[in-house]
């Protein structure tokens, strides 16, 4: 995607989020007064507040961090999985809040205002979804000249490898099928994130020693996971402490 591009898609995306906020804004702050929330005021500082008005806040701004932080990069599996069950509990909560509150003033129509004032909150998370996908697509930083030498001496370790293996020799699989976003699944399932990164590396590092192959390059691993060659080179570090630590504290037969 060009860069005017995806200025253009940002300014639309914050502008429709923007709106969606204030109007769910709204819905949830009327709830809020219509089951008699008022003002309240913080001791010792003097200061009054709309307790009316925070309930909003709290929500959608939880809306927003969490799906952040579920689709972002760098967080770890836990942390993810709680993210992700957060961001769907906050979004029901907004969609249910705002549909109850126009319900119960809209009169005769008071269904077909549920189902409209349901939109805002909706359009809310799926525009933060939005969003957080094409952060993740952003292309990754150019790599330092010495970052460029390393991933060019990886794949000419790598052809050199492909041209001199047996030919008998069975050849690692490719990416698992689980491994790849298939249409229909929920967003963020079946991708190689930093939460699994470590696990997939150690699985095809070891096969390759199964099979008596050299284990796979760190250039070559970044290709067929489809990530960055310094995730790769941090997993492929802590593989090799785990190792050496596993060597250090197993004891030598006779001894």
């Amino acid at each position: 995607m060009s860069a005017g591009f995806r200025l253009t898609a940002w300014a639309c995306i914050l502008l429709s989020a923007l709106s969606s906020m204030i109007i769910s804004y709204a819905g949830l702050a009327g709830l809020a007064r219509l089951v008699g929330y008022g003002t309240v005021e913080i001791p010792i500082v003097g200061l009054v507040l709309d307790a009316a008005a925070l309930l909003p806040v709290g929500i959608d701004v939880a809306i927003v961090a969490s799906t952040l932080v579920w689709l972002g990069q760098g967080a770890p599996s836990g942390t993810t999985s709680y993210a992700r069950r957060l961001a769907l509990v906050t979004i029901a909560t907004s969609v249910l809040a705002n549909a109850t509150y126009h319900g119960l003033i809209g009169g005769k129509y008071w269904w077909l205002a549920s189902v409209v004032a349901s939109i805002p909150p909706a359009f809310l998370a799926a525009l933060v979804h939005l969003g957080a996908l094409l952060v993740r697509a952003t292309p990754a930083t150019a790599p330092a000249p010495a970052e460029r030498d390393d991933v060019r001496q990886d794949q000419e370790r790598d052809d050199q490898e492909q041209e001199t293996a047996h030919q008998d020799a069975p050849e690692l699989a490719p990416a698992a099928p689980e491994q790849r976003q298939e249409p229909g699944g929920a967003p963020g399932d079946g991708l190689v994130t930093s939460g699994n990164l470590f696990d997939e590396i150690a699985r095809r590092v070891r096969e390759a020693e199964a099979a008596g192959l050299r284990p796979p390059g760190r250039g070559k691993l970044a290709r067929q996971l489809d990530v960055s060659e310094h995730d790769v080179r941090k997993a492929l570090e802590l593989l090799h402490q785990e190792r050496a630590e596993h060597l250090a504290t197993t004891p030598v037969p006779g001894q």
